[in-house]
């Protein structure tokens, strides 16, 4: 719904063409409009990250037409959304929450009692959320008497977390003292820059599939710290995508701006439902302090829901302050271990031929591929060619059934 990111080249299985033709009664407008009439679909998509096509210079989208056609996948879903444009091919879907649930936030802390006395400072200026409460896990050994005279006026309650610290299960005491239908779990070291923040993660948590939901988290500076996590390699250890972007940039290829699916979100401010995180287990008590919110993504995308990252709500992360500095490597290697044969596949929501730097940059073209280019650049009457490598170069013919008829 934020923008176009498929494009005009698409392959579409017979019945996924015909269901989406019938959709409207009327014939789609574009390859677009067939995609949006299949979005809520049950349908099977795979990705074919090599490059097979080069297209030329088209004209700019049609942001008004293209608007419109959100707005009617919109309606389509019964739901309460607010399409905004951003700029050429981008927009924003804003959805109201469809009912009011109880949202339990599920905050951590011990160590910085005066961390968590903003927290609970930003969340008391910016919650305008009527169905809300919150649940302080204690891990430490004070009573947290500054942070008791905080909650005053706030439904609220404190649980004790017993032994050595144990990220995963201090989350998992908290979720079962909470009585919410969505759990909010927060880190103590956030603060809340968003106003009505409950209702934007409320109205994303509630749309069709969508299992568990991240925000934008920026460092006291303002650069970024999170915009999503990139899963990584074997070899590399999951990462914040996006890391250190001064916001008003937008990101790489607009990124910071658009409301995305993403292989996995942090646990610092994320949201998914109380059932769903029951029925997975909750948090893996076995990764101890890192790891726990991806491993915990990766099991929302197994029981066919998706994962979101959202920039509409902001927070600011004082990375680390309270648990101080990864990494653990225990959790890492048990972490890749559990997930090997997708992390050998590599991130569904990363292209391969970009390299895994903040800026996404095209990777290098191997040698066999830059001579093929120069090739053709001196052959007789050939356009000059583009490459964009996949990591080994791969030669693929698209070849039709029959010839077409003959005029």
């Amino acid at each position: 719904l934020s923008t176009d990111y498929i494009g005009p080249f698409v392959a579409l299985g017979r019945g996924a063409a015909r269901a989406a033709l019938d959709a409207e009664g009327v014939p789609p407008s574009s390859v677009y409009d067939v995609l949006l009439r299949l979005l809520d679909a049950d349908l099977h998509v795979e990705r074919v990250p090599d490059v097979l096509v080069s297209l030329a210079d088209s004209a700019p989208p049609d942001d008004e037409h293209d608007a419109e056609l959100v707005r009617a996948a919109v309606r389509r879903r019964g739901s309460s959304g607010d399409v905004r444009p951003l700029g050429p091919g981008r927009r924003r879907v804003t959805w109201e929450p469809m009912a009011r649930p109880k949202v339990s936030a599920v905050v951590t802390t011990g160590v910085r009692e005066d961390l968590l006395v903003k927290l609970l400072s930003s969340v008391r200026e910016h919650t305008s959320y009527d169905q809300f409460e919150l649940v302080v896990v204690n891990s430490g050994e004070g009573e947290l008497e500054l942070a008791r005279r905080s909650l005053d006026g706030l439904e609220h309650r404190i649980v004790r977390a017993p032994g050595p610290f144990n990220y995963s299960a201090a989350n998992n005491i908290g979720a079962r003292a909470a009585t919410g239908e969505y759990l909010l779990f927060l880190n103590d070291d956030v603060e809340v820059l968003t106003a009505r923040w409950i209702e934007r993660l409320v109205g994303q948590a509630q749309q069709p599939g969508v299992g568990k939901v991240g925000v934008k988290l920026v460092y006291p500076g303002g650069h970024v710290e999170h915009g999503g996590v990139l899963l990584g390699s074997l070899t590399e250890a999951p990462r914040t995508q996006l890391h250190l972007h001064a916001p008003e940039t937008g990101g790489s290829e607009h990124l910071l701006e658009l409301i995305r699916n993403s292989a996995a979100v942090g646990t610092a401010c994320a949201m998914l439902s109380a059932r769903l995180f029951w029925d997975l287990g909750g948090f893996d008590e076995d990764l101890v302090m890192a790891f726990n919110d991806v491993d915990l993504s990766l099991r929302v995308w197994n029981a066919g829901r998706r994962v979101v990252w959202t920039p509409e709500v902001v927070l600011t992360h004082h990375c680390r302050a309270s648990r101080g500095d990864d990494p653990w490597p225990a959790d890492l290697e048990q972490f890749k271990q559990r997930w090997e044969p997708l992390l050998r596949s590599g991130d569904p929501f990363f292209n391969p031929n970009l390299r895994l730097n903040p800026e996404h940059e095209i990777a290098d073209a191997p040698p066999d591929v830059e001579q093929l280019r120069r090739s053709l650049q001196r052959s007789a009457g050939m356009p000059p060619w583009r490459p964009v490598p996949a990591p080994t170069p791969v030669a693929r013919a698209l070849v039709p059934a029959r010839a077409p008829a003959r005029s």
